[in-house]
């Protein structure tokens, strides 16, 4: 989750984006904890421009 937050912003931002519909994510009844797909993640990455490569 951090590597997402940090491609994102904040923890606020990815929430903010759950709540508009920008990023699909999936819950389970027992924790409601979001997961997501790192292929849809990476889709919206790179339709924000986003460089998804992990290169340092």
């Amino acid at each position: 989750m951090w590597a997402l937050q940090n491609s994102l912003g904040s923890q606020r931002t990815l929430a903010r984006y759950r709540q508009e519909g920008r990023i699909k994510y999936y819950s389970m009844e027992e924790n409601e904890k979001p997961f997501y797909l790192a292929s849809e993640i990476q889709s919206f990455l790179l339709q924000r421009g986003k460089n998804t490569n992990n290169k340092k």
